[in-house]
């Protein structure tokens, strides 16, 4: 097993953590948090599942020594059910109207 250096990773982890607040100057992280807030409110209250992606994608840059990195982020959320209940016409077609009901007219 290797023995990891928690002074080299804590200055990864802070290299890294810097990279992500200037992303968009904050904008990244903003849209990733306002992300991660809907999809926790949709777990605590309706039980369901859902995910949020962050992506990096990182690119040369025209400038020596540089780079471009690229941050999108995502949410997905479960689709609400939109149902409602019909009777089956003679025709195999939906309808609000019970087939062959008695239909009463005033006179």
């Amino acid at each position: 097993m290797s023995r990891v250096n928690a002074e080299i990773v804590s200055e990864e982890m802070d290299s890294f953590c810097e990279a992500l607040k200037g992303l968009g100057n904050g904008a990244f992280l903003g849209e990733a948090i306002a992300n991660l807030k809907k999809a926790m409110e949709v777990v605590s209250f309706e039980g369901k599942n859902a995910s949020i992606t962050l992506k990096l994608t990182i690119k040369p840059s025209d400038v020596e020594n540089t780079i471009n990195i690229i941050g999108t982020n995502s949410v997905c959320l479960p689709k609400p059910q939109i149902k409602s209940a019909f009777y089956v016409s003679e025709q195999m077609l939906p309808t609000r109207t019970q087939p062959k009901q008695i239909v009463m007219r005033r006179g």
